[in-house]
């Protein structure tokens, strides 16, 4: 299930951004999609006009590496004025209902992700079913392209360390605690995620003196000796094959909780 978080900001005198909006809850209920009432979801999408709100959650949710789609609902097209900075849609990906939409908004953000799905309210062109199916295969591709996108940044960090990284083994020790750092921040660490990163420390062979010199370079030292506690419960890692000391503390709990 997709777990993801709107936030409406239509003009209410429009008919057919209303209209579009009672297709996406019709898709909602239809897929294998979950609404978030809470902190905990995958995907923020928005609807509706740039807002001074709206960007402010951008915002927010960019810091938070949570990955955001956006339907502007022809608030960004050749007739209005409305546009937002590149530097922030470089971040977004962009759903357009029409052709023109779809031209404009790729004409002023070339690095920008754009997908075109039409509203089956106004067009025969897709039925509501299409709609549905195709709405779960974009929030699909957005979470696949944003967690390659993550796990991209982690090399480019590994990569710019004082303490160079030359060993693959060690590389991928390191990367699998920096990828389980950005989960624990999404409040979503997989118990497969754990038991892959365990069976990797448990088959492998590495420095450990400069193992922990990386994770005090790389300011991950107190979140990898918390998070060993909470593998060494939930996949069985013992001591022997932890390169740091395990500790227990408070964030020790708030990364057992995390897990999923």
């Amino acid at each position: 299930m997709i777990r993801i978080k709107t936030l409406f900001t239509p003009h209410k005198d429009n008919n057919l951004q209303t209209t579009f909006l009672e297709v996406m809850q019709t898709a909602w209920n239809a897929d294998q999609i979950i609404l978030s009432d809470d902190e905990n979801y995958d995907l923020l999408h928005i609807f509706g006009k740039p807002t001074h709100e709206v960007i402010r959650n951008i915002k927010n949710e960019i810091a938070r590496q949570i990955p955001i789609l956006y339907s502007p609902l022809a608030e960004i097209a050749p007739w209005t004025k409305t546009l937002i900075d590149r530097n922030i849609a470089k971040h977004l990906f962009i759903h357009a209902t029409g052709k023109v939409e779809y031209a404009y908004i790729q004409q002023h953000y070339p690095t920008t992700k754009i997908f075109q799905l039409k509203n089956p309210a106004v067009t025969n062109e897709i039925t509501q079913a299409s709609f549905n199916s195709r709405l779960v295969n974009m929030y699909q591709e957005i979470l696949e392209t944003h967690d390659k996108r993550i796990k991209e940044n982690i090399s480019i960090r590994i990569e710019k360390l004082k303490t160079q990284v030359e060993d693959e083994t060690m590389q991928a020790v390191v990367s699998g605690f920096l990828y389980l750092q950005y989960k624990f921040q999404r409040r979503q660490i997989l118990q497969d995620e754990l038991c892959n990163q365990s069976r990797l420390m448990e088959t492998c062979d590495y420095d450990e003196d400069k193992m922990a010199a990386i994770f005090k370079e790389l300011k991950l030292y107190k979140f990898v000796s918390c998070l060993e506690s909470v593998m060494e419960e939930k996949t069985n890692l013992t001591e022997g094959f932890m390169p740091i000391p395990a500790v227990h503390n408070s964030l020790t709990n708030k990364i057992r909780l995390s897990a999923l």
